[in-house]
């Protein structure tokens, strides 16, 4: 099997769900923007040399519906002969897109794959659409969506502490390189102190820390 190595890693700044920096921003842009600024992070990488690109999305209706990683990859300028797919696992969307593409690179099957992800809770709220089939109440109980529940559940199951969850929470940012993962994330992982972002039907938004 073929090694698998992520080369680059770059997210967008987070904005409250409703009334944030992003009420404005379609949540294709701000896909397209990250691939962009993947590609010009990465000068000797041809967007040309893509074998597909994987992007996690739970909500996929609205503005994120109609496969939105082709979409973004298509404003983002990516040539058209590279494929994009939207992966959906729900809550694990994103990390199933990771999985996808280091499958695909693993058994040989491209060299080269884009993964990311976006939910735009302000423009497509979760429970947006949601109709499940009524006939689910017959084998699956009515709570058993919610994802508290689940956690209660798994927890009660593997004898996992509050104290055990929240110490795996915070291990994840404090071995961030061993930097402090707050100074790491402003000086990387974000857009510069004021980045532009271009839209496709409007000026484009500058964002400032």
């Amino acid at each position: 099997m073929e090694q698998v190595v992520i080369v680059d890693a770059i997210r967008t700044p987070m904005g409250r769900s409703k009334g944030g920096a992003f009420r404005h921003v379609r949540a294709e842009d701000l896909s397209a923007h990250l691939m962009r600024s993947l590609l010009s992070r990465n000068p000797s990488l041809e967007a040309s040399a893509i074998d597909d690109i994987y992007w996690g999305c739970v909500q996929q209706t609205l503005e994120q519906g109609f496969n939105i990683a082709r979409n973004a990859a298509l404003l983002a300028e990516i040539p058209h002969s590279v494929p994009a797919n939207t992966v959906n696992r729900l809550c694990g969307s994103s990390m199933q897109a990771l999985h996808d593409a280091a499958r695909m690179i693993m058994t040989g099957d491209a060299s080269v794959c884009l993964i990311g992800g976006v939910e735009h809770m302000g423009h497509v709220p979760m429970s947006h659409g949601v109709d499940f089939h009524p006939g689910l109440s017959r084998n699956v109980a009515k709570a058993a969506g919610m994802m508290g529940l689940t956690a209660e559940m798994l927890a009660r199951l593997h004898g996992i502490s509050r104290e055990m969850q929240d110490q795996f929470a915070a291990r994840s940012p404090r071995s961030c390189l061993g930097r402090n993962p707050v100074r790491r994330i402003q000086s990387g992982d974000y857009p510069p102190p004021a980045a532009t972002m271009p839209m496709a039907y409007s000026s484009p938004l500058t964002m400032t820390r």
